[in-house]
């Protein structure tokens, strides 16, 4: 074969493997060539990838955790808490009032919010505290005096002075802070109580005021 002939077949071949990707050098009888399949190619690159193994490990972690922690620890799937439907997250819950930090005398918890009494008689609110687009606990009545004792309903709050006068606000839809006539001339108050749509106090000797929605806990 003459060399122009050599070296028109060696242009052809190197513009074969070009074009079609043949550029290997081909291996002789004696050696093996390693083949791998595209199914291992993929789990070595995912492998590979640190922030595919990341989001792996955490898919198991959560995948497993859903599927053991109901044989460990029981779950009443029929269990709901109305209260905490339609809440948005928020960090304010946990935000107790620095005035208050180490002068508390009184906590009592509402639904979404929070209320403090101090050692000083100050009312301090925290948390969720709007009831309605109009309805703020945090909007107290002025003037209380000396409180000596707070309870916070569902959503409203009663709170009572040194001299036994009582202040309630927040949603009175069922009058729930409405204090009644007969109440406000009683001055022996031992401790006051407020719940769901209800609220209460009793005596001294004894006697119980209830009101608001009395049908809820069938009071007479």
């Amino acid at each position: 074969m003459s060399k122009e002939k050599k070296k028109s077949k060696r242009s052809h071949v190197s513009l074969i493997g070009l074009l079609f990707g043949n550029r290997r050098k081909q291996l002789s009888f004696l050696e093996e060539e390693q083949l791998q399949s595209p199914m291992r190619t993929i789990i070595k690159n995912f492998v590979a990838n640190k922030v595919a193994m990341t989001s792996l490990i955490i898919f198991l972690f959560i995948f497993l955790s859903v599927l053991i922690y109901p044989m460990i620890n029981d779950i009443d799937l029929s269990y709901q808490e109305q209260t905490q439907q339609n809440v948005a997250p928020g960090f304010n819950m946990m935000k107790v009032p620095k005035k208050l930090q180490g002068n508390i005398k009184e906590i009592s918890i509402g639904s979404t919010f929070s209320v403090g009494l101090s050692n000083d008689g100050e009312v301090f609110v925290w948390g969720k505290s709007k009831i309605t687009s109009v309805i703020d606990i945090k909007n107290m009545p002025e003037n209380m005096g000396n409180v000596v004792q707070i309870a916070a309903g569902a959503d409203h709050v009663l709170a009572m002075n040194d001299k036994g006068e009582l202040f309630a606000w927040g949603n009175s839809r069922n009058k729930q802070c409405a204090i009644p006539d007969n109440l406000k001339q009683v001055k022996n108050i031992k401790r006051i109580y407020s719940g769901y749509q209800c609220s209460a106090v009793v005596t001294e000797d004894g006697m119980v005021y209830f009101w608001g929605n009395t049908g809820i806990m069938d009071f007479k």
